[in-house]
Order: C-alpha cells, then structure tokens, then sequence
C-alpha cells in the first residue's frame, strides 16, 4: 500500500479486534429484561413506576419550566452582551491613546 495507507489499515483492524472482543449485555438484557438497575448497581425485580399528575398540575409545571428557561436565556443573552461591550472598550480604549501621526503635505 503506498501513500500511507498502510497505518489506517491497522487502526481499522484494532478496531475490528476490540469490537470483538467487547462482551455484549444484549444476551444478558434479553434473559433478564424486567431486572431494572438502580444508580447504585442493585437491581430491583419490578419495573419503574412514574407518579401520576393532573392534566392542571402538568401544565402548571410546564409553565414554570418555560418561565424559568426563558430568565435564564434573558439572563444569559445580557451577560453576554456585557462582556462582549467589555471587550470592545478594552480593544477601543489603547486606539484612542495612541499618537497619531500627521502627515504634511508641502503645496510648492
């Protein structure tokens, strides 16, 4: 192989090989498919419950939800604009210091 190609070769084969050799949890999910793991590595042998909420009570959570994420991108989009002003005025302040040069121009 010329041109360097020999080098993706072996990575392609490397891959092949870890992908073989990693054992996979399909088999052990499918015999064991009502386990359900918790964070701390103990499974419980019954399903997940979810609380159930009014239509009123949903809706109400969902209003909040929106409320707050609408502050945080108000919030977000002012700091924002804050620092980027900051930095213009630290790229602008030297610019007005700075001696400026004049140039004559002699009308013989």
């Amino acid at each position: 192989m010329g041109g360097g190609g020999g080098h993706i070769m072996d990575m392609l084969k490397r891959l092949q090989a870890n992908r073989n050799a990693r054992t996979s949890n399909k088999t052990e999910f499918k015999q064991h498919g009502h386990l359900v793991h918790t964070s701390d590595g103990k499974s419980i042998d019954s399903a997940l419950r979810f609380k159930t909420v009014s239509p009123e009570k949903q809706q109400h959570v969902i209003r909040e939800m929106r409320l707050k994420l609408k502050t945080r991108r108000k919030r977000n989009l002012l700091l924002t604009l804050f620092v980027f002003l900051l930095f213009a005025t630290m790229l602008a302040l030297p610019l007005l210091f700075l001696p400026r040069k004049t140039i004559f121009v002699s009308h013989n």
